[in-house]
């Protein structure tokens, strides 16, 4: 087991709580005190809609440490009694985000994956190092290299403290980050869902082309970040009217996060930081043997029009 921290954002507090997370899981008490006592906190209550599966949950972001790295989890547990909670299995699903790597974000998906298993996986979404909504007191940037290696070493403590193995559902680049934490962990996933992968680059994208100059010129990195950083200086109402135009795409969670936590100096500092490595690094193409060696352990989700996930690449996938 390994130490970590509720969020408390707003507040100001930073109570140790070590096993907490691992105990909110299977306590109602537990989960409920975390919940009152940290108001401030992304918590939100869900009842599943189903008439034959009649459970709760709640979404919980702590602070955990990686190999002294802090970063933000998001929990889903069960708030029921022991009499009422469902019997849950060995496997944990763990999402990876895409970029930018902050939980939160995925909360209703994650609530959705809760009910359709109907509680008997636990379900948390894991956040990049350097992309958070509360730690904002460090300078440093990490490279899609630093993610991999994050990965890897939450996985392997993760499945140490838990006594179980994982299945990784990625999205974006969270995919390839998916990937290679199961090239490193094949004995701890038991299964790697990518959705919407960000395995290459698309050169046949002119949007995507024009992000890879973007994110390597040094003049607009710096600008863009100046901009976030006197956005995050400005009150919240003028900070929301300025965004509005892309506030107005979202839902209200990931609006919210958007208008108080993404668009800061560090998040997206790191963001672009390591965008620009994941151009780097995915200028060749997939690893196919990796991936036909391990077929039966891997499910792509696709769409069309994503310029990130082309379908040509589910049709080289296919092959």
């Amino acid at each position: 087991e390994y130490g970590h921290r509720s969020v408390a954002k707003d507040t100001g507090q930073r109570g140790i709580q070590a096993g907490a997370y691992r105990d909110a899981k299977h306590k109602k008490n537990d989960t409920t005190n975390l919940a009152s006592n940290h108001a401030k906190q992304s918590a939100t209550s869900v009842e599943a809609p189903t008439d034959d599966f009649n459970a709760h949950s709640i979404a919980l972001t702590f602070v955990v440490e990686v190999e002294d790295r802090e970063t933000e989890i998001l929990v889903l547990a069960s708030v029921d009694n022991a009499e009422q909670q469902p019997e849950t299995s060995n496997r944990n699903v763990v999402v990876f985000p895409g970029n930018p790597g902050i939980p939160s974000y995925y909360k209703d998906f994650c609530v959705n994956l809760w009910e359709l298993n109907e509680g008997a996986n636990d379900v948390l979404a894991l956040g990049w190092v350097g992309h958070s909504e509360s730690l904002l007191y460090s300078e440093e940037v990490f490279t899609l290299q630093d993610q991999i290696e994050h990965s890897i070493s939450f996985v392997q403590q993760h499945c140490a403290a838990q006594d179980c193995t994982v299945t990784l559902c990625g999205h974006s680049i969270g995919a390839y980050i998916a990937l290679e934490t199961m090239r490193k962990c094949p004995h701890l996933v038991d299964k790697v869902v990518g959705i919407h992968p960000f395995l290459s680059n698309n050169l046949d994208s002119p949007i995507q082309r024009l992000f890879n100059v973007l994110v390597h010129n040094r003049l607009v990195v710096s600008a863009v970040t100046f901009l976030a950083g006197a956005l995050s200086a400005l009150p919240a109402f003028l900070r929301n009217f300025f965004l509005s135009p892309i506030l107005r795409l979202m839902d209200s969670n990931s609006g919210g996060i958007t208008q108080s936590s993404m668009c800061t100096y560090r998040n997206i500092n790191n963001m672009l930081y390591m965008g620009k490595h994941e151009f780097d690094d995915l200028a060749g193409p997939p690893d196919w043997e990796f991936l036909g060696q391990n077929a039966e352990k891997i499910e792509m989700v696709f769409t069309v029009d994503d310029y990130w996930a082309p379908v040509s690449l589910k049709e080289e996938i296919d092959k």
